[in-house]
């Protein structure tokens, strides 16, 4: 991931290259997805199986938290960078230093990576020779149910997260005309708020359960998703941080749980392969096409808050798949009574 980012911000323009640039520029962007979803199902399995099971969902949620503090960071730093820069050094070089920024943000995560190793879980799993040999096959073989079930966990948040940061931010500048600092501060107010309602949320999901916290967060985005809309919609400034804050406050209460509700679904000799890929494909699928179908329904409506019909149908699937999950609170992995 840090070399993706690396080569991104040093990638040669079109006029050096030609459609060379694009091509590498796309390749880079996969590579970096590819990395993404890597770390989203190592970090949140490890993190469970290192936790006692009376905290796990404290601890998931602390490693939850990146999903506010990278967001923070990086748009943070586009509000510092945008102030500083005029906006035609910022699309000429600006971009690039925040992509090599990132990079160097990286050799720390290759440091720890360094120190940190396998949970006495996994070691266990290993030491007994019950390591799957293909993960991926014996995961659909003997858990396809539950994979399904997990990626319904996935679908609604992420198509409302893509909806309120990637589509929201290119709405709010192109079509509102709010101005591109603005935006990122506003997001930015969202975000801080988001990473410390998540340790929160996810401490409590510990005492009442993973199931209350997601469908408590899965209602709550289905009743403010056309709020969230028109609020930014109308260009008011303090209008769309309330709509950020109320959206990072509701979206923060099932965040940790639903985390660990995905480690806690699978056992430990296929629980990263099969957390990952629910990961990828509901992010790639439903996340990453969110944008284009936001801004296709505008325009085949005309009706400027369309994206709400969108976000409220990712939404229904999640809390389905909400209502179907069975409380998995207190679940022992195999081995962990004698390493925790």
């Amino acid at each position: 991931m840090g070399l993706s980012s690396l080569f991104t911000g040093l990638l040669p323009t079109y006029a050096v290259l030609g459609v060379l640039a694009p091509a590498l520029l796309t390749t880079l962007r996969f590579l970096q997805g590819v990395s993404l979803g890597g770390e989203f199902g190592g970090g949140i399995t490890l993190t469970a199986e290192f936790a006692d099971p009376s905290n796990r969902a404290f601890y998931v949620g602390i490693a939850q938290t990146a999903q506010g503090l990278g967001p923070l960071l990086a748009t943070g730093l586009i509000f510092i960078f945008s102030s500083l820069m005029s906006p035609y050094s910022f699309e000429a070089i600006g971009w690039r230093i925040l992509f090599i920024i990132g990079a160097f943000i990286a050799v720390i995560g290759v440091i720890i990576r360094l120190k940190i190793t396998e949970s006495p879980v996994f070691k266990r799993v290993r030491n007994q020779g019950e390591i799957s040999k293909v993960p991926l096959v014996e995961a659909f073989k003997h858990y396809w149910k539950k994979i399904l079930l997990g990626l319904g966990f996935i679908i609604g948040g992420t198509t409302l997260t893509y909806a309120t940061s990637v589509f929201a931010s290119s709405y709010l500048e192109t079509v509102i005309g709010v101005p591109a600092k603005l935006v990122s501060l506003a997001l930015v107010i969202g975000y801080i708020i988001e990473t410390i309602c998540i340790v929160i949320f996810a401490k409590i999901a510990d005492k009442l359960g993973r199931k209350p916290m997601m469908i408590a967060t899965a209602v709550g985005l289905l009743i403010f998703v056309y709020p969230y809309f028109y609020l930014i919609s109308t260009g008011i400034f303090p209008l769309i941080v309330l709509a950020q804050v109320i959206y990072s406050i509701i979206g923060s209460f099932g965040t940790g749980a639903y985390a660990t509700a995905l480690t806690e679904l699978f056992p430990t000799k296929v629980r990263y392969t099969a957390l990952s890929f629910d990961y990828h494909v509901g992010v790639a699928v439903f996340g990453g096409t969110t944008p284009f179908i936001a801004t296709y329904l505008i325009f085949a409506t005309k009706y400027r808050l369309a994206p709400v019909f969108w976000g409220i149908a990712g939404m229904i699937v999640t809390l389905i798949a909400y209502s179907l999950y069975k409380e998995t609170k207190g679940t022992v992995f195999e081995g962990q009574e004698k390493v925790s």
